[in-house]
């Protein structure tokens, strides 16, 4: 650096070392352009932020906060860019204000996004010079907003991988059983087509584009149950529920109820990794409108449904083995089990590709409640026009 440089930085410094800025925001999933600003305004002077609530992003955006206010606070106060950082508990666009009033900084700096005449009359009042900063990427880096990050879909899709129709209570009343699920990272799926599409739509109803943190899994699953079923005379879905919400493979255990009696879980990362390897999507057809899997004439003999609870058994027994010809051969029964039980779980048109797959030397069954849709392949390779999944392994328990 030239002596020249070193000089105005210097002089750079000393101009802006007795002055204070003050910067407002929720700073909500922290990222490089939050950074960028943060240093801009440090060229002004010593940077306080006065940070948005939980509660205030709730109210003012309607957006539930991913980090908490505490964590928030945290990333921000170890950034060299920044001073100090104090939560603001009032609510709305001037939350900033008891700060403004508190410190009298010689500025307040905004990004041009959140510009307004209303924070402009505010700082006027307070006698705070008011500065608007253009959005500005640092070189070669590209531009990050919050709300974009937000929009990104977090939401896991579910595999039922055998004892499908077990959580419905006319089956496990009469003989308990066992659902399998995979709970697999985002996919870009087709609607009805056995991928849970209709709860998916429920939990972003219910939670935006990713699930809420501190709480159980159990607890998520449950209230996702009973908003799904809010006001209907037949409760069903549970598998949907808690194969969306529980990570990793598990199996969830029904005996007369609506909710599962038991969970166990799959952890082994090693285990995990084999299944990944062998564990594939193909579409064939979404379910066509009108087209009915069930008659509401099944009769679920108890000998069927015996012999399924125990496939079942065997299947989970097969994924914690790491049997891969066992594996193929539990799907397999899976899914002509399942077609006794339910005359419409294969249409016509899948039935061929299902054969198909089977006499190549894969397991194949149809996801969700059948009829058309996704057909989960397992096999020691990925099949033609066949997608791999990738295990979310991370619980939901913060």
């Amino acid at each position: 650096m030239s002596i020249n440089a070193s000089l105005n930085l210097s002089l750079q410094y000393d101009k802006s070392a007795n002055k204070t800025v003050l910067v407002t925001g929720f700073f909500d999933l922290l990222h490089s352009g939050h950074i960028r600003f943060l240093e801009k305004a440090s060229s002004y002077g010593k940077v306080i932020v006065s940070l948005g609530s939980d509660l205030n992003l709730i109210k003012s955006k309607g957006k539930t906060a991913i980090c908490s206010e505490e964590e928030r606070k945290y990333m921000l106060s170890s950034l060299k860019f920044v001073d100090s950082v104090h939560i603001s508990h009032l609510e709305g666009p001037l939350s900033f204000e008891t700060h403004l009033k508190r410190f009298k900084p010689d500025y307040f700096i905004i990004n041009s996004d959140g510009d307004s005449q209303e924070k402009k009359e505010c700082c006027v009042k307070n006698k705070v010079k008011y500065i608007v900063l253009k959005r500005d990427p640092k070189s070669n880096f590209t531009p990050r907003s919050s709300t974009k990050i937000r929009n990104v879909d977090l939401i896991p899709h579910r595999l039922d991988i055998s004892g499908g129709f077990f959580d419905q209570v006319k089956l496990n009343s009469k003989q308990p059983g066992s659902v399998i699920t995979c709970n697999v990272e985002t996919l870009n799926c087709a609607d009805r087509a056995g991928m849970s599409s209709s709860t998916r739509k429920v939990i972003h109803q219910l939670f935006g584009n990713r699930f809420p943190p501190n709480h159980s899994e159990q607890n998520l699953a449950n209230i996702i149950l009973a908003y799904e079923n809010f006001n209907k005379e037949y409760i069903s879905g549970a598998t949907d529920a808690y194969g969306l919400v529980f990570s990793s493979v598990c199996k969830f255990k029904f005996d007369n109820g609506y909710t599962p009696y038991g969970i166990e879980k799959i952890t082994n990362d090693k285990t995990l990794n084999w299944l990944e390897k062998h564990l594939f999507l193909k579409f064939t057809q979404p379910r066509p409108e009108g087209y009915k899997v069930y008659t509401g004439k099944e009769k679920f003999p108890i000998q069927v449904l015996k012999k399924y609870s125990q496939i079942s058994e065997d299947t989970w027994q097969a994924i914690k083995s790491r049997d891969l010809q066992f594996l193929i051969k539990s799907v397999n029964s899976t899914c002509s089990i399942q077609e006794q039980l339910v005359d419409g779980y294969i249409s016509e048109e899948t039935k061929p590709e299902i054969e198909d797959l089977k006499n190549k030397g894969y397991g194949a069954k149809l996801m969700g409640a059948g009829g058309h849709g996704y057909i989960m392949c397992v096999g020691a390779t990925k099949p033609e026009n066949a997608t791999s999944i990738k295990i979310r392994k991370e619980s939901l328990s913060l």
